[in-house]
């Protein structure tokens, strides 16, 4: 197994691992090309990155990660996400119309209907895939999306991606790692606390995870 920085011509191995890991979840079922756009954007901002483990030539285990505050989530992730992949996202949706009554999806309408006006908005002066640094100083790194593949689970992937994160952490300077997990996942939130993570706050259906690099 390697451990390695994506090239365009890897997301899509990671956009299939990232279905398997969360089959259900909105974005997998907006199809590959969406997933590809998310993730090109991982690699090319300057406040985002991506690693990937890589066997036999397939995306067994992937994290993308995102400069924020101790607070806010880098850059508000899901906002960047919606705004980057703006274009693929109105085209999975004409193509697949059903997701509109998707409960994930209408639970989050009043957020989707601001962000849809705010692109319009970007678009008409001419801002068509525009990342914008939004916090003056960064104080924790977040983990926005991490998962392995149903396959290759329990080979200690978890783990190294983890701790590539704490090096990455570690190597920017900052002194706080950040992540959300849904109270369900209680595999996640175990291997979590095995790594240094302590839940900070309890929201609804999810918990907030800190980790202090001082």
């Amino acid at each position: 197994m390697k451990l390695k920085e994506p090239n365009t011509d890897d997301l899509q191995s990671i956009s299939e691992c990232r279905r398997m890991v969360f089959p259900d979840s909105v974005a997998s079922k907006m199809g590959r090309w969406y997933l590809v756009k998310i993730f090109k954007m991982f690699v090319i901002s300057p406040y985002h990155f991506i690693y990937f483990i890589e066997k036999n030539n397939i995306c067994v285990g992937y994290c993308t990660g995102s400069l924020g505050t101790i607070k806010t989530t880098g850059l508000g992730a899901t906002s960047t996400m919606i705004h980057y992949a703006f274009w693929e996202g109105v085209l999975s949706l004409m193509v697949r119309p059903w997701l509109l009554f998707d409960k994930s999806i209408v639970k989050k309408w009043k957020f989707i209907i601001q962000k849809l006006f705010e692109r319009v908005k970007k678009i008409f002066r001419g801002k068509y895939y525009v990342i914008e640094k939004k916090n003056s100083s960064e104080e924790a790194v977040w983990i926005v999306d991490i998962g392995v593949h149903p396959e290759y689970r329990r080979l200690g992937i978890a783990s190294k991606l983890l701790v590539e994160f704490d090096n990455r952490v570690k190597n920017l300077g900052i002194l706080k790692g950040g992540l959300s997990v849904k109270k369900s996942n209680l595999g996640a939130i175990k291997v979590y606390n095995k790594h240094g993570w302590k839940i900070t706050e309890t929201r609804s259906s999810s918990y907030c995870m800190m980790k202090d690099y001082c």
